[in-house]
């Protein structure tokens, strides 16, 4: 894409990233994702303060040909872990970044060790 990414396109990006890692894992959404896709949903994790998991699919790529099963399984987890420090469903903060009812906390149960 030669233009900057509209918001809207970056909200959307990010929701089908997140998507695919939930159900394949960050390699999964790095190898499914065309390119341009990969890079607005990059961009949209770092425009909304995402920078967790941005990073992750920044390291995916680098290791998308060579990846092992414990380097993966490193990747998942980093991305769980990043997704449990922010606020609890902050995703809604992608729709409505200034609702009152998106500062919430990440419940215990949900947790992950580091």
């Amino acid at each position: 894409m030669s233009r900057k990414p509209t918001v809207d396109e970056m909200v959307s990006a990010v929701w089908i990233a997140h998507g695919i890692v939930m159900n394949g894992g960050v390699l999964h959404a790095v190898e499914a994702l065309a390119p341009d896709e990969l890079g607005i949903a990059t961009a949209g994790y770092r425009r909304f303060g995402f920078s967790g998991a941005a990073n992750a699919f920044a390291e995916a790529q680098e290791l998308a040909k060579s990846a092992s099963e414990a380097e993966e399984s490193r990747l998942d987890r980093d991305y769980a872990r990043w997704l449990c420090r922010m606020t609890p469903f902050s995703q809604a903060q992608l729709i409505e970044p200034t609702h009152p009812e998106v500062n919430l906390r990440c419940p215990r149960h949900l947790a992950l060790t580091r």
